[in-house]
């Protein structure tokens, strides 16, 4: 990347802030961290990405275990808005139980194996909208 272009990455994303101001100011979007050509906010709420969602228009979703990101590209500056995945999902568990054969564990040696149960959780995230729909450009 040159400086021109880093340049105009910074200058896309002052241009997209000062439509946007409102967003970043009411105190649930914190500015967090600028390394070179990344800069990351963190949101607070349901309400507030989705408002960000918006204002971006095109941008990625991105799930990770705990996280939720929404990644939005100004030239060469990859803005991050992320939060904690409850922040815009449900964490719904279910269990199962799971019979198997092991080792009795009794008998050491020449040991039979005895049938057991035992339970097995499946975690799923069950997302809300508007976040996940698709964002116009």
């Amino acid at each position: 990347m040159t400086a021109n272009e880093y340049a105009e990455g910074l200058r896309l994303y002052a241009d997209w802030l000062d439509r946007n101001a409102a967003l970043v100011e009411g105190g649930e979007v914190e500015t967090d961290l600028f390394f070179g050509t990344e800069l990351k906010l963190w949101g607070r709420d349901k309400a507030t990405l989705s408002a960000l969602a918006r204002a971006f228009g095109k941008c990625d979703k991105v799930y990770r275990d705990d996280l939720f990101e929404l990644h939005k590209q100004f030239g060469a500056i990859t803005v991050k808005v992320v939060a904690a995945r409850s922040a815009v999902c449900r964490q719904v568990v279910t269990e199962e139980k799971v019979t198997e054969m092991v080792p009795d564990p009794a008998v050491v040696e020449n040991a039979p194996l005895v049938e057991v149960e035992r339970v097995v959780q499946t975690v799923e995230w069950v997302c809300y909208d508007p976040i996940l729909a698709e964002t116009a450009a």
